[in-house]
């Protein structure tokens, strides 16, 4: 009985243990991705998602695009200039993957074949502009999930997101 109770005792004292080293670990990685520390907060149309290993960036698409069209607006700049100032600044050489999402709306005006095709060219304008303001060409990637992942309404679906790997 001494035996079991002195094992009981030290396989608590070993969960404790684990118990203070997650915790740690838990508040030096929500520190670590907060949006605080992020560098995107406060910019126009622009929210942040902070994982383990990647940041996703989504822009508002109707911030950057006018409807159906795959131009930037002017207003559109200065929230990219800021994304590309953090971008330099914190994820200089990291991967980068720009996806352009749309609603689910038929494509009728806007002369392009599909919202996939709509999708990838935004996606493409973002990443001209990324690359004339000097973020490497090698280190991005360009996709359109079109309609596939809404995101509740029409005007929130039509966005373009800037995933960074960590």
């Amino acid at each position: 009985m001494d035996g079991a109770n002195g094992e009981l005792r030290s396989a608590n004292s070993e969960l404790r243990d684990w118990e203070e080293k997650y915790s740690n670990a838990k508040e030096e990685w929500q520190l670590s991705t907060s949006p605080a520390t992020g560098g995107f907060d406060g910019i126009t149309g622009v929210t942040a998602t902070y994982g383990p290993n990647d940041v996703t960036v989504s822009v508002e698409g109707d911030v950057l695009f006018d409807s159906g069209r795959t131009s930037l607006k002017p207003a559109a700049r200065n929230a990219l200039d800021r994304v590309v100032q953090v971008l330099r600044s914190q994820y200089s050489g990291n991967a980068i993957i720009i996806a352009g999402h749309t609603d689910s709306d038929p494509i009728r005006k806007s002369g392009h074949k599909s919202n996939y095709h709509l999708g990838f060219e935004r996606g493409w304008s973002v990443r001209k502009f990324l690359t004339d303001k000097g973020i490497s060409s090698d280190d991005i990637a360009v996709m359109s999930y079109g309609p596939d992942r809404p995101m509740g309404d029409a005007q929130k679906s039509r966005r373009v997101e800037i995933v960074v790997a960590q």
